[in-house]
């Protein structure tokens, strides 16, 4: 492409015909594709609502937010409660438990509906929740033990407390299974958005 430059030098003014540098992308910094690919992961999270743990006006529920499902946790879930002393249901159970504790971002609740407000059941020094909404949630930790009335003996292990959240083993298998499926194709997803140009 060229481009017509019109230059006066105070007598005459004269076209010429520049052909315009061009400037070479500069690696100013290493690309890091695990980096990128994190970070499209880290995108990725689903809200869950606790299932029969809400008001009935719907004023009040409860979400855990999720990311994708790390197989090789699964995998060394599905080993370690395989040989531990578990009669089948149990173990089944435990790896439910184990893919939902390790696939854990937060745990919030929200009012009215609104989940642009998003409040956190974090105890502070004096062990009061933040009456503010806030990004800075609890997981299945004690503090979220705390809140559902565990000891903090009780509320050590994240199973404990996440079988304490969801009110049968029914809803937290159903929870497991519909936060595999999400997974599956949000694992989909990030590969492709990653190999996208």
């Amino acid at each position: 492409m060229e481009i017509e430059v019109v230059k006066d030098d105070g007598i005459e003014p004269m076209t010429e015909v520049e052909e315009p540098t061009q400037e070479m992308p500069r690696r100013s910094a290493r690309i890091n594709l695990r980096e990128i690919r994190q970070r499209i992961v880290d995108d990725l999270h689903i809200d869950l609502r606790i299932p029969r743990l809400s008001l009935e006006d719907g004023t009040f529920d409860v979400y855990v937010r999720y990311g994708p499902v790390r197989s090789a946790k699964v995998a060394a879930s599905m080993k370690r409660r395989g040989s531990q002393e578990h009669n089948e249901d149990e173990a089944s159970l435990l790896v439910h438990v184990d893919i939902l504790v390790d696939s854990c971002r937060g745990v919030f609740y929200v009012l009215d509906g609104d989940m642009d407000s998003k409040y956190s059941f974090k105890m502070d020094e004096s062990g009061e929740q933040d009456p503010e909404p806030t990004q800075y949630w609890t997981r299945f930790d004690k503090d979220l033990g705390a809140s559902l009335g565990m000891t903090e003996y009780e509320s050590r292990l994240g199973e404990n407390v996440c079988r304490r959240l969801y009110l049968t083993d029914g809803d937290l298998v159903d929870a497991s299974n519909r936060l595999s499926t999400w997974s599956a194709q949000a694992n989909e997803e990030a590969e492709k958005d990653f190999t996208q140009p």
